[in-house]
């Protein structure tokens, strides 16, 4: 069930990125501050967001794979 929503999160995120790089009136954009620029065009802000979430959720489903195993080996039955 997780990873269907996941799925689904990962595809909003690349047609609101494709939504957005449609509307942009920005040539770049800069992440966060950073030296890293997106250029503002629909398929590079829907690989932006598809790997962003990708990222983001992959590391929230690691997390909680990983506590799942450490409580598992905790318990004495």
């Amino acid at each position: 069930m997780l990873l269907s929503v996941g799925a689904i999160v990962i595809v909003i995120s690349g047609g609101l990125g494709w939504f957005v790089g449609s509307n942009g009136r920005l040539s770049e954009a800069a992440v966060l501050g950073t030296g890293f620029a997106v250029p503002v065009t629909p398929g590079a802000l829907a690989l932006y967001g598809i790997a962003v979430s990708t990222a983001l959720l992959g590391g929230l489903f690691a997390l909680v794979e990983l506590a799942s195993r450490l409580e598992g080996d905790g318990r004495t039955e």
